[in-house]
């Protein structure tokens, strides 16, 4: 009887440590990913220093040679259009200002990570809904997150291109 007790406990302890080992990294890219979305929401007045720090914080999060690429709708602040940010500098100069017009806020939801072959060895892919609010206007919109891990994984390039 005692074999057998000690038998289910191995077997438990096995399962949790495969589960622990194999979810690591799906964790991780969640947490990197609500991370940025803190980082990249603001509130209408915070200092200088505060704002510089969330922007450095936001762009340490992308590799080097990170691209972002969004399109969104016609809003009545904003027409209708197409931009990309190539590069940690340029995403984190991009953060400053946008986070100097006042009030953002990005919430993610429906969070979802693939990690191993189909993403490649060290790569992933994360596919999130996100809502967007700037002064009460609300977008949602579909963006694909491409990550690679070095030290710790890091975002390579962003497609925000599905508003609804």
């Amino acid at each position: 009887m005692k074999k057998i007790i000690w038998a289910i406990i191995f077997v438990v302890i096995l399962i949790a440590g495969v589960w622990w080992y194999v979810g690591r990294d799906e964790r991780a890219i969640k947490k990197t990913i609500r991370e940025v979305a803190s980082y990249a929401s603001s509130e209408a007045g915070k200092s200088d220093i505060a704002i510089a720090v969330a922007s450095q914080n936001l762009a340490q999060r992308f590799t080097e040679d990170a691209q972002i690429k969004w399109r969104w709708p016609d809003w009545p602040k904003i027409k209708t259009g197409e931009e990309t940010l190539v590069g940690r500098d340029k995403i984190r100069e991009s953060a400053l200002v946008a986070k100097r017009t006042g009030n953002v806020k990005f919430e993610v939801t429906e969070l979802k990570a693939e990690t191993g072959p189909r993403a490649g060895e060290g790569s992933a892919t994360a596919t999130i809904l996100v809502h967007f609010t700037d002064t009460g206007d609300l977008a949602t919109f579909q963006t694909t997150f491409n990550l690679t891990k070095t030290s710790r994984w890091q975002i390579k390039s962003v497609n925000a291109l599905s508003f609804t």
